[in-house]
């Protein structure tokens, strides 16, 4: 009888703990759902991105260009280092592509 009263009190006590730690954490960075410049909650990064091209007298399509060589370059930097291997830099390369079409503020 003993046993199941302290069996029933560690899943009780577990259970409080895992309530108040989901109600009191916030989301980590990495769960929290990122506005994107096509969201029309967000109208302030296209914006952004719009008004950088224009002062630079350049297209949105080539600031954008620019911003994924400039990571590129960044990547390649780091193969030579040896600080990433050739099958990360694609792995990478592939992510931040996808990611600048979908979002180019990221």
């Amino acid at each position: 009888m003993k046993k199941f009263f302290l069996s029933g009190c560690l899943i009780l006590f577990c259970a409080v703990n895992i309530v108040i730690g989901l109600s009191t954490n916030p989301l980590p960075a990495s769960a929290r759902v990122r506005q994107s410049a096509f969201n029309p909650d967000n109208p302030y990064c296209s914006e952004y991105i719009r008004l950088v091209a224009k002062d630079l007298h350049i297209s949105v399509g080539t600031l954008l260009a620019a911003k994924l060589d400039a990571k590129r370059d960044l990547l390649a930097q780091l193969v030579r280092e040896g600080k990433l291997t050739q099958a990360q830099d694609d792995r990478r390369m592939a992510i931040l592509t996808e990611r600048l079409k979908n979002d180019p503020c990221s």
